[in-house]
């Protein structure tokens, strides 16, 4: 194998640029050992640092549905250009996010011969739409290694025809900023972080909330994010009479975050299947509340059971339990020294299998092996 004396250009391709649900995408730009070249704006990116890779209008979005249409191996305008783009930076290796992202960026990996490694999170690995629209037969044929965030998506994949050979598991990981977390455990503060989508489940979440206050009418539930359910969410606060007691903080940064964490008892999530079958990979607020010393009151969906240990570090209920949700919160209401302990024993379990350090080591070998066998 032949080992580069520089440092490895990468190629990091990204469909949206700094979404506030992606931080693990800001934390592959900022923390890789490599040299990373990014490439934003859609699955196969029209935009990088240097500028827009191809203007679209109407005409030239006909010639690349025609060119789609009648040769379909020939690499066309935009493609074209990013290849220049690939060649001109000497790219070593491509690390596409999402499926699909690495399915559109598969043509150019052969005709460049540049390696390529995709990551997929969530929606790319579940959403029905999303398995509809592409076939990952090829990406999974050629691509060189795929990475998956949970050992429930491990197995979504090799039965959608992955070879198991070239999965690798790595879960995302939290900021430093929430190991160093101190927490009283004397509030009756709940927490809520992530996107107001369906597989988020929101609403269920205030209506187990809802059931605890009715014991603790002292009890606050702080939900932070934004997105399409959160005005139905602040409609059903209001509905069920507990606008005294949840704070829609909207979106925050880590360290916002990580400053609630430190007055907050509980960290609540209520993922579950959405309607289109889009499901959570292993969830980053998860992640971030166990290394915040946080029990965890969640679902058994995706990779949450990875993370959180049932009556270790939290404790878990079915998708749709809402009664099993506002019972497990109640519990640890009822008996304070339950926080402490399953806080600390998360924030154990997150140091030792689910650092960010982790998490990047093993993209970096990855890509080190990767780029020495393609040498």
């Amino acid at each position: 194998m032949m080992k580069l004396q520089r440092k490895i250009n990468l190629a990091l391709i990204s469909p949206n640029k700094n979404a506030y649900s992606e931080t693990f995408i800001g934390f592959h730009r900022t923390n890789l050992d490599a040299n990373v070249h990014y490439l934003w704006k859609e699955a196969l990116p029209e935009m990088s640092e240097e500028g827009p890779f191809v203007h679209y209008n109407f005409f030239t979005k006909g010639i690349r549905k025609l060119s789609k249409m009648f040769f379909p191996e020939m690499l066309n305008f935009h493609e074209h250009r990013i290849a220049g783009y690939l060649k001109r930076h000497q790219v070593d290796i491509i690390l596409a996010e999402f499926g699909f992202t690495g399915l559109s960026m598969l043509k150019l990996s052969r005709k460049t011969g540049i390696p390529l490694i995709t990551y997929f999170h969530g929606v790319d690995a579940y959403s029905r739409e999303i398995l509809d629209t592409y076939n990952y037969g090829p990406l999974f044929r050629d691509g060189e290694k795929i990475f998956v965030v949970s050992r429930h998506m491990h197995h979504q994949l090799v039965k959608l025809g992955c070879p198991a050979e070239k999965l690798i598991l790595n879960p995302c990981g939290p900021a430093e900023v929430f190991f160093s977390v101190v927490n009283s455990y004397h509030s009756r503060n709940f927490l809520s972080v992530g996107r107001f989508v369906e597989k988020k489940a929101p609403d269920l979440t205030i209506r187990a909330f809802k059931k605890v206050t009715g014991k603790y009418p002292d009890a606050r539930l702080r939900m932070v994010g934004d997105g399409p359910l959160l005005q139905p969410c602040r409609d059903l606060v209001k509905e069920l009479g507990i606008g005294d007691n949840v704070v829609f903080e909207g979106l925050l940064s880590p360290e916002q975050i990580a400053q609630l964490c430190s007055d907050t008892l509980v960290f609540v999530q209520h993922s579950r299947v959405a309607a289109n079958g889009d499901s959570e990979g292993t969830p980053v607020a998860v992640l971030e509340a166990g290394a915040s010393g946080l029990p965890v009151v969640a679902t058994r969906h995706a990779g949450i059971p990875d993370v959180v240990l049932e009556g270790q570090t939290g404790y878990l209920i079915d998708e749709g339990d809402i009664d099993g949700m506002a019972a497990a919160m109640i519990r640890i209401l009822d008996e304070p020294n339950i926080a402490a302990q399953l806080g600390s024993a998360a924030r154990k379990r997150i140091k030792q299998y689910f650092t960010l350090e982790k998490h990047i080591d093993i993209i970096n070998q990855q890509i080190e092996q990767t780029v020495a066998l393609a040498g």
